[in-house]
């Protein structure tokens, strides 16, 4: 078959844009038909209709009658379908839209499957436990936080997942700050900024790999453009930890609590050095680059063996920690709570999330929504209007749609032609679009890696929300660095780059 097109016009229709495609088709010997398509666009004052009465179900049904996201997210659904039908969609186009937003939601739930079971079987084999019992008897409260966060920073760029570093170190580090008497959102606001360093700039991370790529720049190009706005802002949220620990935390834990939480754990696993073993193992597969579905199962193996060898457990027990978790039995409550996490069944919640909001952002831009709309703010001519435009839309994006790849792919197609314009450089970019949704990430409640945190470390966005120093610093960097133009990259006219890092540019 062969396809020519021979004629396009554009009319409105009711208020809505048409643009109808007329091709000639050619089928078997010469036979000529006239097909005509149509190309379906809402008008800019439909599209932002439609978005806020999406944005405000959600909003009003969350944050007003605090319940669960899911119905009110399937009802956003609903009505996204039901406007791209007054489009003249058919229900075909309508329901491939659905399923391929539920097709590039299925490796991030097949990780959050093997995380949960990898939280169950490190549980289980002692590590976890472990790792705990070493932070309550040689941390002080008083360097705990900052502790904690370049644990995580460490762990989370050695193997490029937030997810892992969250579900691993981030579960442990919860465990040592409630035996020290810290707030539970104090240390997960370290937990989360150190997790998060690392999908920013390990070159193993999906996120930093994702932006470098829909940017069109290369990775290293990319990360080092980073370090500009990540390494003050790491430094700044350092800073703090360390004066809050110093501050809110000294002599405010009880001795006695530490030393009966110690002995607990000392009576329910074995402990040895050899089980901070699956941690290194898990750190050497992401370092030889194997697949991360592959990486996990080992990294499930390992702690299952381990709960075999040095806790005696046995494969029917194994398989029942994979599935439903460990559960603690030791009779001293704030022990079994804290061990009593993992298994396939813990991120069953969050998948059910998954499944709801992938579809919607999916349904959003494929009716034009998203399109209508940032097509009007993509005539940007400075330098602080473009990069702020690129923080401001990234983070919208992923509160609108709730998934980080989908926003990081809509601003790249958004403002790479407005970068190209300005002789901007691409790694300036992908710096503003993870810049951008730094903050975004982890604290939009229906958002993927909020719900992910929310269930893992068992503390609300609300509580964690204002000690999420490194998100909250990382997009006022960038937006400095928009002002002065230290950090910011140009092209010259024949596409050679120079490299303007303190350049007095205005824009």
């Amino acid at each position: 078959m062969k396809i020519s097109k021979y004629a396009e016009e554009e009319s409105s229709l009711f208020g809505t844009q048409i643009v109808v495609i007329s091709t000639v088709t050619s089928i078997f010997e010469g036979e000529v038909f006239i097909m005509e398509t149509e190309i379906r666009k809402p008008t800019f004052l439909q599209s932002i209709i439609v978005l806020v009465i999406v944005l405000l179900i959600v909003l009003v049904s969350v944050v007003v009658f605090k319940t669960d996201p899911h119905i009110p997210l399937f009802f956003a659904c609903a009505v996204c379908v039901i406007f791209a039908k007054t489009l003249k969609f058919k229900w075909q186009e309508i329901e491939n839209t659905l399923f391929e937003g539920l097709r590039i939601g299925l490796l991030p739930i097949l990780i959050m499957l093997l995380i949960g079971m990898t939280i169950g079987a490190w549980i289980a084999s002692g590590t976890v436990p472990y790792i705990i019992y070493l932070g309550l008897n040689f941390i002080s409260a008083e360097w705990f936080l900052p502790a904690t966060l370049l644990s995580c920073i460490l762990m989370s760029v050695c193997t490029g997942s937030s997810w892992t570093t969250l579900g691993t170190i981030g579960i442990a580090s919860m465990g040592i700050g409630l035996g020290l008497g810290i707030d539970p959102g104090l240390t997960a606001g370290a937990v989360i900024s150190g997790a998060y360093f690392g999908d920013k700039i390990s070159p193993m991370s999906d996120a930093t790999n994702f932006a470098a790529t829909v940017a069109g720049t290369t990775l290293f190009e990319h990360i080092n453009s980073t370090i500009f706005t990540i390494l003050p802002a790491t430094i700044i949220s350092l800073i703090l930890f360390t004066v809050f620990g110093l501050k809110d935390n000294s002599g405010t834990f009880d001795q006695g609590t530490i030393t009966q939480m110690s002995s607990t754990l000392e009576g329910m696993f074995y402990f040895n050095p050899v089980l901070l073993l699956p941690p290194l193992f898990l750190v050497v597969v992401v370092l030889k680059k194997i697949p991360a579905l592959v990486g996990m199962s080992i990294s499930v193996f390992a702690g299952g063996v381990f709960a075999i060898v040095f806790q005696g457990a046995n494969i029917p027990d194994i398989i029942n920690y994979l599935h439903y978790g460990y559960v603690g039995n030791s009779g001293v409550e704030v022990i079994d709570e804290l061990v009593s996490k993992g298994g396939m069944e813990s991120m069953l919640w969050t998948i059910s999330l998954i499944l709801i909001a992938l579809p919607l952002g999916g349904l959003l831009n494929k009716i034009g929504v998203l399109e209508v709309i940032l097509s009007k703010i993509t005539e940007l001519k400075s330098r602080f209007s473009l990069i702020m435009a690129t923080l401001l839309t990234n983070a919208s994006l992923n509160f609108v749609v709730g998934d980080s790849f989908f926003a990081a792919l809509l601003t790249a197609k958004t403002y790479t032609s407005a970068y190209d314009k300005n002789n901007i450089d691409r790694k300036v970019l992908s710096r503003s679009i993870e810049d951008g949704g730094m903050f975004a990430w982890p604290t939009v409640p229906w958002g993927v890696n909020a719900i992910f945190i929310v269930s893992t470390l068992g503390v609300s966005v609300s509580a964690y929300l204002p000690y999420y120093f490194l998100g909250m610093f990382t997009p006022i960097i960038s937006m400095i660095l928009a002002i002065t133009g230290i950090g910011v990259f140009y092209t010259d006219r024949n596409n050679q780059k120079t490299d303007e890092a303190f350049t007095d540019r205005t824009g």
